[in-house]
């Protein structure tokens, strides 16, 4: 695996120096990288030269360096870093709820709050919709679950945020269909439609705290392996569609009917149920929003993994 990363660091370097003027995304690249290779240092001076340039792809190097130095147990550069990355007018929401997970993981969950209220701040206005009838995208009320479940953490009373984080749940459940959905069959000549389930990165951290002997890979190994799956489906023709699974909605599901809500075949009828206005389309389009829930854009993180 590390000989894999190393090759897929070097290709992305000669990405930077074949189109300059995409170096800096590239180098953002060849980072994540060198550091899942364990070459800390390399991807450290490839995201400081990212930040010597400025502007949004220097907000993720930011972001990522800051990482590595919280990672490294030098929480003082990452605190220096991080005060630069909240003062930079070129900050989006992307940088802002990946950093706020990462307190959330730590237990700090007060400096959490400051980077998902930084996030919220970044939204626009039509993303943030406290009205059923008009719901914020999957990806955004994810970002509005793990700021209320913050909030939850630190005792904090709902306030209007958290209420449209409510509100969208509560839309998204009233989408399900209340008898077990049938997809329509797809027309001959069109590619067979496959639909898949997986966790968002919030909702895994929460499957993993309630069946902590079911979940232990690491994190990178399942978004990586999920990616794998996906792409041979996609190779043989299929159309795939992610259902994210919420850990709540499942157990509901499996307690109806007598199921255990870890099986993959649960998860399957679970998927088979929901509306179509809750999946995703994978791939995702490089610079949308990645599907699994990290409020990076999809090529600065899971497509990194195939």
């Amino acid at each position: 695996m590390t000989t894999d990363h190393t090759h897929l660091a070097r290709r992305y370097e000669s990405e930077a120096e074949q189109y300059p003027e995409e170096r800096a995304e590239a180098l953002l690249d060849a980072a994540a990288a060198w550091k899942s290779a364990g070459d800390t240092e390399r991807a450290a001076r490839l995201l400081t030269e990212v930040i010597g340039g400025g502007g949004v792809d220097a907000c993720w190097a930011r972001a990522e360096l800051a990482q590595l130095h919280l990672d490294a147990g030098d929480d003082a550069a990452a605190a220096l870093q991080l005060s630069s990355l909240a003062s930079d007018p070129a900050l989006d929401e992307g940088p802002c709820q990946i950093v706020a997970e990462w307190f959330a993981g730590r237990g700090d969950h007060a400096q959490a709050l400051r980077w998902y209220d930084r996030a919220v701040s970044r939204l626009a206005a039509e993303e943030l919709r406290p009205n059923a009838d008009q719901l914020s995208s999957p990806l955004v009320t994810i970002l509005l679950r793990g700021r209320r479940e913050t909030r939850r953490q630190l005792g904090l009373a709902p306030d209007a945020t958290d209420e449209c984080a409510t509100v969208a749940d509560a839309g998204w459940e009233a989408l399900r269909p209340t008898l077990n959905g049938i997809l329509a069959a797809p027309a001959a000549a069109a590619p067979r439609q496959v639909r898949v389930t997986a966790f968002t990165r919030d909702q895994r951290a929460l499957a993993r705290q309630r069946w902590p002997r079911e979940y232990t890979d690491d994190d990178e190994v399942y978004y990586a392996a999920c990616q794998q799956r996906w792409q041979a489906l996609l190779d043989r023709g299929s159309r795939v569609e992610v259902v994210p699974l919420p850990v709540d909605g499942l157990v509901a599901f499996a307690q109806e009917r007598d199921l255990s809500p870890t099986e993959p075949t649960t998860k399957e009828r679970f998927g088979a149920t929901v509306s179509r206005q809750l999946v995703i389309s994978w791939p995702p389009q490089r610079n949308a929003r990645c599907w699994c829930g990290s409020g990076a854009k999809y090529k600065k993180c899971c497509l990194r993994t195939l």
